[in-house]
């Protein structure tokens, strides 16, 4: 049975692991303000902590120069509807602030964020002894194995519409050919 000692000892912990994530997002990032993508997660620390060092590993943020650490952190920040920032004006993150690899990596890592959020929502592991180490083996592994975050090869800027241009000066190719023949070929016949 939990005695009101150890429940309050059991809370404090949880807020100082919380505390202690928080301040790293807000000095790794350069900001006065925790991102809304990790203030969610703040009554999971074990999750919060292993979710923020999946992030920086993934967008290589000690690599990264100030301005664009504050753009990620405004990017993975909610608008007053609730949509990330990134995903409410992508225009602006894709095109401008962010290079497309970036902004990619960006918003495969807050669906899956999202998604094992509610993935967790569900489960309760308090027969499990080392819960923040089950949390963190899940979510490393999960992460890793899905398909969004997988690195995928990024065209250039334009490359779809340079291919869209050779298929079609081919088929153009193609039916300047076939067409003198499909004619000589009509009158020929008839």
């Amino acid at each position: 049975m939990d005695t009101q000692p150890e429940r309050f000892s059991s809370d404090l912990s949880r807020i100082t692991a919380t505390q202690i994530v928080f301040l790293d997002i807000t000095q790794t990032l350069g900001v006065t303000f925790v991102p809304d993508l990790f203030m969610g997660m703040c009554d999971r620390p074990a999750y919060l902590e292993t979710a923020w060092e999946l992030f920086k590993e993934e967008l290589y943020l000690e690599h990264l120069d100030h301005s664009t650490k504050r753009i990620i952190a405004l990017a993975i920040t909610t608008n007053e509807a609730g949509l990330y920032f990134a995903t409410a004006v992508p225009h602006a993150f894709n095109r401008n602030a962010l290079d497309q690899v970036t902004y990619r990596k960006i918003v495969s890592t807050i669906r899956f964020f999202k998604a094992f959020d509610r993935y967790l929502s569900g489960v309760r592991p308090s027969s499990i002894l080392d819960t923040p180490a089950f949390v963190s083996a899940c979510l490393r592994d999960e992460y890793q194995g899905f398909k969004e975050t997988i690195p995928a090869p990024v065209a250039p800027l334009g490359e779809p519409f340079r291919l869209i241009g050779v298929r079609l000066g081919g088929l153009l190719l193609i039916i300047f050919l076939l067409l003198p023949i499909a004619i000589t070929v009509y009158l020929f016949v008839t």
